[in-house]
């Protein structure tokens, strides 16, 4: 007979730490004229992250959190009216761009891009022939005006130029979301500009902070969701089950090497139940000889002093079932697995894995196969990748 010893789930997932920072780089100059400036308050409101609740169903190009920030520009000469103001933009530019997502990579977080995008302009008064980039398009390629006009105010003319930093999906299966540190990556380029006497014919452009962190470091840390594990239910009796062979003559035991139809004499078929498995669910097993852990053969040692062992076949195989160390932690045995599931398997799936168990004559043994009851053991590790 040939007992099962109870599965051992392991789980393997990547971990995910770390990630990414930019930094903005506001380009400035001198001031048209001497008495007339303007200046640029870097950042003047930078918001929380709103992150997704879950995980689930992510696809390329899902927002996985979000948050703003802006800058105030502001004349900082006598009130005037009627000044004209424009903002430019060019987009962050770096290594790894990927133009699905308008994104690029967040360092150490496989599976995860950065994206910025124009939020719109307001001010303290109405602003007129406003010309602006659509809200929530990217920000352009090249350096380019975001949004543009006059402002009608009177006294201490302001704008406020506002600007959406998402976290998005562009790797799925790569995705494993938690706690993340943005590092720098790359330079997102800012112009702004003011027109504070009307008439002039070169606005002042407004300088600050010329290298400030983008984002601010109240968004230099997020936790992202982490997509659920799939999992399959295995019942006890799947897990700890005892597969009795029937009786063979000695003389019909297969000999070691020979082909699975050799061994039919005696031979006994059972199966894993796999229940309720998680939508998409893919999962793996590896066999272990209970009493040779390290054993890599393709046959199962007896529990006794007997010269016949087991074999396992899988379904229609024609070779046999190989055993080996189990794994451990993240480390994957190198030996195949049996793999079961699809990704495009529906939530509450089954799976019925089907095995036979063989006689089989140790390939050290001499003569006819030893007379009398044998066993012996395997353990069944479950991998979920």
């Amino acid at each position: 007979m040939v007992a099962l010893k109870k599965i051992v789930r392991a789980r393997m997932f990547a971990a995910s730490v770390a990630g990414m920072a930019f930094f903005a780089m506001l380009l400035w100059s001198a001031p048209a004229a001497a008495d007339r400036q303007c200046g640029t308050e870097y950042w003047n409101t930078a918001s929380a992250w709103s992150v997704r609740p879950n995980a689930d169903g992510l696809t390329v190009g899902t927002v996985l959190a979000s948050a703003t920030f802006s800058a105030r520009t502001s004349s900082i000469d006598p009130p005037v009216m009627g000044g004209a103001f424009e903002v430019a933009a060019v987009r962050l530019t770096t290594q790894g761009y990927d133009s699905a997502t308008d994104s690029v990579p967040v360092s150490g977080n496989p599976g995860v891009g950065l994206r910025v995008k124009w939020n719109g302009v307001t001010s303290l008064a109405p602003i007129a022939d406003l010309n602006m980039h659509p809200i929530g398009a990217p920000i352009p390629t090249s350096l380019a005006s975001v949004a543009s006009g006059v402002l009608t105010m009177s006294n201490n003319p302001e704008y406020t130029a506002s600007y959406l930093l998402e976290l998005v999906v562009t790797d799925s299966d790569a995705y494993a979301g938690g706690g993340m540190t943005i590092v720098q990556t790359g330079t997102l380029m800012l112009l702004a500009k003011m027109e504070p006497n009307p008439g002039t014919t070169e606005p002042a452009y407004c300088g600050g902070v010329p290298t400030p962190t983008l984002p601010p470091a109240s968004l230099q840390a997020v936790t992202l969701p982490i997509p659920p594990t799939p999992t399959c239910e295995f019942d006890t009796a799947t897990l700890n089950q005892t597969v009795a062979l029937g009786a063979a003559n000695s003389a019909s035991v297969a000999r070691h090497g020979t082909t699975r139809t050799a061994g039919v004499s005696g031979e006994k078929p059972f199966f894993i139940q796999a229940k309720n498995c998680g939508a998409g669910t893919i999962f793996h097993a590896y066999f272990t000889d209970a009493l040779a852990a390290s054993s890599t053969n393709d046959y199962l040692r007896p529990a006794g002093a007997s010269n016949v062992g087991i074999r396992i076949y899988h379904d229609n195989d024609t070779t046999p079932v190989p055993f080996g160390p189990a794994p451990i932690g993240s480390t994957l045995p190198a030996r195949a697995p049996i793999t079961t599931g699809s990704v495009n398997a529906a939530q509450g799936a089954n799976y019925s894995l089907p095995f036979t168990a063989q006689y089989v004559q140790l390939p050290d043994a001499s003569g006819s196969a030893s007379p009398g009851e044998m066993s012996a053991s395997a353990k069944l590790t479950i991998v979920y990748p």
